[in-house]
């Protein structure tokens, strides 16, 4: 199984900060004026979208960010693989305004510390909502998003987008990503299934749910 662990600056369960030049997300902006995108929005109290990869191409453009991130090497010491880290699936989110919490954890108790979120700030203007968490008091603390900053979340991190509004929507960078050991996918299906439509397994196959 994987490590859990507690992050004792932010008081919380596994989840890591991490720092990178903001060059390496440059590459993406482009790619918010592409089409092959899947969007969906959850059932939350926010304009909030979910822009996942959908096509091979768009994939690989999230692929070669996650990679140039280094984040294999980060979370090298908690996730149980065979091989390698697999990246899932990789997406934007877009918001301009939450009326409310909706705390959630991203990955149920059954994968184990195993898989991951990656969220960086690619456009944050004035006013765009930031992150609150609940630390291990049950306590909502706020999480601010920097540019040249991400935050990893696993397993036991309850958190929500905070409320707020901005003039022009904010857009998250987000990794999903974890494990290569198929004995884990019914746990990382969960959240991996729900989140997108074209998504990598840890077998290294791609599975795309409108062939179902």
């Amino acid at each position: 199984m994987g490590t859990h662990f507690l992050n004792e600056e932010l008081n919380a369960p596994n989840v890591l900060e991490v720092s990178f030049a903001p060059s390496v997300l440059e590459p993406l902006t482009p790619e918010l004026r592409r089409e092959d995108f899947f969007r969906i929005s959850p059932p939350w109290k926010s304009d909030i979208e979910w822009r996942s990869a959908n096509s091979f191409r768009s994939y690989g453009v999230f692929l070669d960010c996650f990679e140039r991130l280094g984040l294999s090497r980060i979370l090298s010491p908690f996730v149980e693989y065979e091989r390698r880290i697999v990246l899932y699936g990789g997406f934007f989110v877009t918001r301009s305004k939450c009326d409310g919490h909706d705390f959630h954890v991203d990955w149920v108790e059954e994968t184990e510390n195993n898989a991951f979120t990656f969220l960086a700030p690619l456009i944050h203007p004035h006013g765009a909502p930031g992150l609150v968490y609940r630390d291990v008091r049950g306590e909502i603390r706020s999480y601010d998003y920097t540019p040249g900053r991400g935050i990893l979340l696993g397993s036991r991190f309850r958190h929500s987008t905070d409320q707020g509004t901005s003039d022009t929507p904010s857009v998250l960078l987000s990794l999903t990503f974890g494990t290569d050991k198929m004995q884990h996918w019914d746990g990382i299906s969960k959240t991996a299934l729900r989140q997108g439509n074209l998504i990598r397994l840890p077998n290294g196959l791609f599975y795309n749910k409108s062939f179902d």
